[in-house]
């Protein structure tokens, strides 16, 4: 490799760290999760959050009560799923772990969906490796075309 090739590999993996490091520090501020809000609930008072899908625990008619990683998350919503039932909530956030929502989404087969993804990333992480295999031998000096 030339000492250009090489700078310009540098320069473009520093780059993409760079603005990698840069999202890191802002988005979460601006687009908060549900656990950031709930360890510093009075500096997120009234901050849009969406809590992506999740298992309702128990329901009631003006709320139901979500399980997030763990974590016990009350949503004020007149919609009433069942137990059991998955769904994403957009909401502001209050007090005590506790939402009020501004839009609730019901999501379906989400444990069968969520396999399927799964199961689609392994099969293409098992052809690329065997495509990267079939092109490229290994040897003591390195990686070398076949």
């Amino acid at each position: 490799m030339r000492p250009a090739d090489v700078a310009q590999w540098v320069l473009a993996i520093g780059g993409f760290t760079a603005l990698c490091a840069d999202a890191a520090i802002r988005l979460p501020e601006r687009y908060p999760g549900i656990q950031r809000c709930v360890r510093q609930p009075h500096r997120y008072q009234g901050s849009d959050v969406l809590i992506l899908p999740s298992t309702v625990l128990e329901s009631s008619e003006s709320h139901f009560v979500l399980d997030v990683r763990g974590l016990r998350v009350r949503v004020d919503s007149t919609l009433q799923p069942s137990p059991g039932d998955h769904v994403m909530v957009r909401g502001d956030f209050h007090d005590a772990a506790s939402v009020k929502a501004t839009a609730v989404r019901m999501v379906p087969g989400y444990t069968f969906r969520r396999a399927g993804v799964y199961a689609v990333s392994v099969l293409a992480l098992i052809a690329f490796a065997w495509i990267f295999r079939r092109r490229f031998e290994w040897r003591r000096e390195g990686l070398y075309p076949r």
